[in-house]
Order: C-alpha cells, then sequence, then structure tokens
C-alpha cells in the first residue's frame, strides 16, 4: 500500500466521491467520511490500517479498490 519509495501510503481516491446512504463508504474508494477527512494529515499506520479494511468494503459496495504500484499519490493519476 506504499510505493517501493517508501512514501506515505496513497490515497484509494478515484475521483468518485458520492457516499453510499446505507453504509456511509465512498462508492468510489470504500473510506468513510471521516477516512476521507483524515487523510491528508494521518500518519502512515493509520493510512495503511483503512488500506486493510478497503478490500471487504469494497466488496460489500460491489467495487475494486487496488492500490496503484506507485505514482503521484493517488489512484486518478495512475488510471
Amino acid at each position: 500500500m506504499s510505493d517501493r519509495r517508501g512514501r506515505l501510503p496513497v490515497s484509494p481516491c478515484v475521483g468518485v466521491c458520492t457516499l453510499d446512504p446505507g453504509t456511509g463508504w465512498c462508492r468510489g474508494c470504500a473510506r468513510t467520511g471521516d477516512e476521507i477527512g483524515r487523510w491528508a494529515g494521518a500518519d502512515p499506520a493509520w493510512r495503511a490500517a483503512v488500506w486493510a479494511r478497503l478490500p471487504a468494503r469494497a466488496q460489500r459496495l460491489g467495487i475494486k479498490v487496488v492500490p496503484p504500484p506507485g505514482g503521484a499519490g493517488d489512484n486518478r493519476s495512475d488510471a
């Protein structure tokens, strides 16, 4: 979830920023509104913990959340 150069874990954001009313998770990245808001100032361990929760949420939402192999720091720039 972090790239090979040791930077912070990249954002799972894909630019589809709509919260699902049933779960409260973003329909694009499966994060909660709180997780999205805290992301920019969060430390690597917190970000990694969020990434660990995303696959199960994404499956429930019927989306795919995949960390990019590296790049500018979010999935939008690596699409």
